[in-house]
């Protein structure tokens, strides 16, 4: 008999953790900013400074005083 009722306690903790986990889980999920990870992506029409000449070769000057 008292080994039934381990094996019962041992199913309800499990299922508590599991639900406490998963309660966990939601939450963290709804409360992250999703429409936030927009502000990191680089629209397509903007460009970047072109540091490369027509040959392929950097175009950057270097002084050392």
């Amino acid at each position: 008999m008292n080994c039934k009722n381990k094996q019962k306690n041992r199913y309800v903790n499990s299922v508590v953790m599991l639900a406490i986990l998963l309660t966990a889980a939601v939450f963290v999920v709804i409360a992250s900013p999703a429409a936030g990870a927009k502000e990191f992506v680089q629209p397509t029409y903007e460009f970047s400074t072109n540091y490369y000449d027509a040959y392929g070769e950097p175009d950057l000057y270097v002084s050392v005083l």
